[in-house]
């Protein structure tokens, strides 16, 4: 069993991996390189981010202000941290990605762990912190490298639980990242996100 509770460092420069990304357009003969190269970027994190667009408008909720949503912000925190490059040589920092950002504390002394084809994430249920009620929810996120796909883990368990497990389906081996949050029991606020670490799984 892996415990990944170290890997949290996201200045490591071995967080950079390189990201093949294949755009559905091509540059304009209008186009720079540098702003195709920009628009490669905000397309790049759009088709990471757009399939947990909704869980993004609540984990992102104080940030829905106004022309600006919370998916925005998601976006524009992708391309200020965790994205760096020119086209075609984009490389991602998957551990500088939040998936969640407010002011609900987050999970107290969290470890996770692979085992196998097994995910585990537990964490001690502190609720002398301010706005920690037990009945909070907590989300795991997983996302497949391999395949440039988000799995949905657990949509939520309570912060009592203190555990997460969830199997992965037998496949070929391949490449994970996962994150968690914590939303209150009405959506009106949310944690930042817990980036818990890169692993490989598969047969």
């Amino acid at each position: 069993m892996n415990n990944l509770n170290s890997w949290r460092n996201e200045d490591d420069e071995t967080n950079w991996i390189p990201y093949n990304y294949k755009p559905g357009s091509k540059r304009s003969a209008k186009e720079s390189v540098a702003q195709f190269s920009n628009r490669m970027k905000f397309s790049l994190a759009n088709s990471i981010l757009h399939p947990i667009k909704d869980f993004l408008k609540v984990s992102f909720i104080k940030y829905n202000k106004g022309r600006r949503s919370g998916y925005n912000t998601a976006i524009g925190l992708f391309l200020t941290n965790a994205v760096r490059g020119e086209h075609p040589n984009f490389e991602v920092n998957f551990s500088a990605i939040e998936v969640s950002k407010g002011t609900l504390p987050g999970l107290h002394k969290w470890e996770f762990h692979v085992n196998d084809q097994e995910i585990s994430l537990t964490w001690i249920n502190e609720t002398k912190k301010t706005n920690a009620y037990s009945d909070d929810d907590v989300h795991l996120f997983l996302f497949n490298i391999s395949k440039k796909s988000f799995i949905l883990a657990i949509k939520s368990v309570k912060r009592a639980n203190e555990k997460i497990n969830y199997v992965i389906s037998p496949s070929k081996k391949e490449n994970y990242v996962a994150w968690a949050f914590v939303t209150n029991r009405d959506d009106t606020n949310s944690s930042n996100s817990h980036f818990l670490g890169r692993f490989k799984m598969g047969m």
